[in-house]
């Protein structure tokens, strides 16, 4: 049985104002915000499935890297952005 989209979709942990330090915290808040972006804006015909591998994909690599190569003002984007335009707009 597939997951309700509200399954696919953790709430991100709440910050504090902008983030101050990029940890695994704050960089797993980040990803979760781009990944609730990316989920809005994938088509309406995009199926469980999609949805699914994209929300594994993101949270499997995402912090990870997040953590290891992202810049301070980078998250602090991310956490800004409201579209996917928005997210490429911000560097790595």
């Amino acid at each position: 049985e597939a997951p309700a989209d509200d399954a696919v979709v953790a709430a991100p942990t709440p910050l504090e104002g902008p983030p101050t330090v990029v940890d695994q915290a704050t960089c797993e808040a980040a990803c979760e915000h781009a990944l609730a972006i990316a989920l809005g804006e994938l088509p309406a015909e995009a199926g469980d499935e999609t949805r699914q591998a994209l929300a594994d994909g993101m949270r499997g690599e995402c912090p990870k890297r997040c953590v290891e190569r992202a810049s301070l003002e980078s998250v602090r984007c991310i956490m800004a952005a409201t579209t996917l335009l928005g997210l490429g707009a911000c560097s790595e």
